[in-house]
């Protein structure tokens, strides 16, 4: 009678094991999610930024006010942002 009783206590105790291991793998998971998330956010907002920096700076070079190498500059930096959009939308 003791032996059932263990090894029911026993089972008890893995089904709450199990249970507090799946929580926490989908409390894991949901920080994560939410992390790349706010990476992808902050990534599009620096390319929305860089683009308008780039379409100023043309239109500065247009007038005389910024030179070629302003502007390769920017377009650059675009372009090493923009670069850094891919990796978290593949995580997501």
């Amino acid at each position: 009678m003791e032996t059932a009783k263990a090894q029911d206590q026993a089972v008890r105790f893995q089904m709450i094991a199990a249970h507090l291991t799946l929580t926490s793998n989908v409390v894991v998971a949901a920080i994560q999610a939410a992390a790349v998330q706010t990476q992808i956010d902050a990534a599009r907002q620096l390319i929305d930024i860089d683009t308008k920096s780039v379409e100023i700076l043309r239109h500065q070079q247009a007038k005389g006010y910024a030179n070629r190498i302003d502007v390769a500059a920017q377009e650059a930096q675009l372009a090493q942002v923009t670069a850094t959009l891919p990796p978290p939308l593949k995580q997501v």
